[in-house]
């Protein structure tokens, strides 16, 4: 998770805070896209990826 520089922690309590969201890569590993996985539908993350494969 370091290179994309996503932090999680330890929070007093015992619980880990971390990030929910998931994201689109590029080859470059640059982030492309950042998605709320309650938003996100798979339709819409498939045609992301095949817009990027086709640039």
């Amino acid at each position: 998770m370091a290179p994309f520089k996503v932090q999680r922690r330890l929070e007093p309590n015992g619980m880990i805070d971390h990030v929910i969201e998931f994201f689109l890569v590029g080859r470059d590993g640059r982030e492309l896209r950042q998605y709320n996985p309650n938003e996100a539908s798979p339709e819409v993350v498939a045609r992301d990826v095949k817009g990027f494969v086709n640039r």
